[in-house]
């Protein structure tokens, strides 16, 4: 996300010069890093659950199944893990206990409640009732993989009317099978599809949910400041504006999601039709839902290529954002907006032209919150979410934090960004 090369500003009303900075371009799918994440331990958990099945089928649905059987399975389970969790995108590290647990709870359930009876007995062939379970173990767990495929397919082309049309087609097959099943008429147990049926879809919806998301701690919440004049650091991250009640990201040297020296694109190209685009289907809505639909805000369509972006200033405010001092409704300031932190006069000497409650004190390393938090500002440009109608809607308006000017920039460049909420 760090500039590596020179790029040319295109200079409107007080924005003048030639900056030495450019974003990476990498071309990738429609799903961001995270999303690669989930859906490899989504898979992980699916191939598990139905190589434990496979198991207990093998040995006609006896409690005891081969121990090699069934740790092949957990070792496969454990290497996904581990490939899944290698690149460090993963929104939630170190869940493979959580999912192991939902995988074996969904297992010993199933068999339980298709144990025919004599399966514990050692037979040399295999009863009609014992293949009636093991058909019906088998359409639960072909059941179990296609609604997790139909949740992973979701993610990359996000549509109710398609995921719904996936889980019915998924429970129309395993309606079919259980049919074929109690056919024959020598089944243990008939009647119970219902009962399976909840069990595979409490074992999906928990996979799909994935655990729960930490509540973050920043220590004791700090009394409240009276917020009548100026800028007021709250304590917890953010900085309220007493004039406009706008409640600003506060940016620090962390090297993580806020790290000051993060840049990000507008929107990306198409790699076939050169069309600026978004990667995801949430950076789209969120593009959209700010914008309008301005110039940069819809995915690729068919034959467009993919897009080719590193990550947006949307798929930030999308994965990294949403939380910040518990709140779920930042956004991306307006070139109005922006212009309210501006410090008249500018500082001077190098600084960034912002109250000193957004550059000071700044040194590597610091944080946003903590025992000594800090608050950082680079003297650049900084992204808003006003397109440029009126001249070249493929250029959106940012303010210069060194001079204290505004102009616009092309969307596919890298600028800084800087979060916001609330307001008068």
């Amino acid at each position: 996300m760090k500039r590596t090369a020179n790029h040319a500003l295109v200079t409107v009303a007080l924005l003048v010069g030639v900056r030495a900075f450019v974003i990476p371009h990498a071309a990738h799918a429609a799903l961001t890093p995270a999303q690669k994440c989930t859906v490899a331990k989504q898979k992980a958990a699916g191939k598990k659950a139905a190589g434990k099945i496979t198991c207990h089928t093998k040995v006609k649905l006896a409690a005891a199944a081969d121990p090699a059987c069934l740790q092949k399975a957990e070792d496969k389970f454990d290497k996904a893990f581990v490939k899944a969790e290698k690149p460090g995108a993963c929104q939630v590290i170190g869940d493979a206990a959580s999912v192991e647990g939902q995988v074996d709870t969904f297992v010993s359930a199933l068999v339980q409640a298709l144990n025919p009876g004599q399966a514990l007995q050692a037979r040399a062939t295999t009863t009609p009732a014992q293949k009636c379970a093991i058909a019906k173990a088998k359409a639960a767990s072909k059941k179990a993989t296609a609604k997790l495929t139909c949740q992973i397919k979701n993610l990359s082309l996000p549509s109710a009317q398609l995921l719904n049309l996936c889980f019915s087609t998924a429970e129309d097959k395993f309606d079919t099978a259980f049919t074929n099943a109690e056919k024959p008429g020598a089944c243990a147990a008939t009647g119970d599809a219902a009962a399976i049926e909840s069990l595979v879809d409490v074992f999906v919806s928990g996979i799909v949910a994935g655990p729960p998301t930490p509540t973050p701690t920043f220590g004791p919440t700090p009394t409240p400041k009276p917020c009548t004049s100026g800028f007021v650091d709250n304590g917890n991250g953010t900085i309220t504006d007493c004039s406009t009640k706008l409640m600003w990201e506060k940016k620090d040297g962390s090297g993580g999601a806020r790290d000051v020296s993060n840049t990000y694109q507008w929107a990306g190209t198409c790699t076939i039709s050169g069309t600026l685009c978004q990667e995801d289907a949430q950076a789209e809505a969120l593009c959209n839902a700010q914008t309008g639909g301005a110039v940069g805000c819809a995915q690729c369509g068919p034959g467009q290529g993919v897009c080719d972006l590193d990550t947006s200033i949307w798929s930030w405010l999308a994965f990294d954002v949403e939380g910040i001092a518990d709140h779920n409704d930042w956004r991306i300031p307006t070139l109005a907006e922006l212009q309210t932190i501006l410090a008249s006069p500018c500082p001077g000497g190098g600084l960034p032209c912002v109250p000193l409650e957004f550059r000071s004190p700044c040194t590597p390393g610091c944080s946003a919150i903590g025992a000594t938090p800090c608050s950082c500002t680079v003297p650049g440009l900084y992204w808003s979410a006003t397109t440029n109608l009126a001249g070249n809607p493929s250029f959106a308006w940012v303010v210069a934090f060194g001079s204290g000017g505004a102009g616009t920039d092309n969307k596919t460049l890298g600028d800084y960004v800087r979060a916001v909420r609330g307001g008068s």
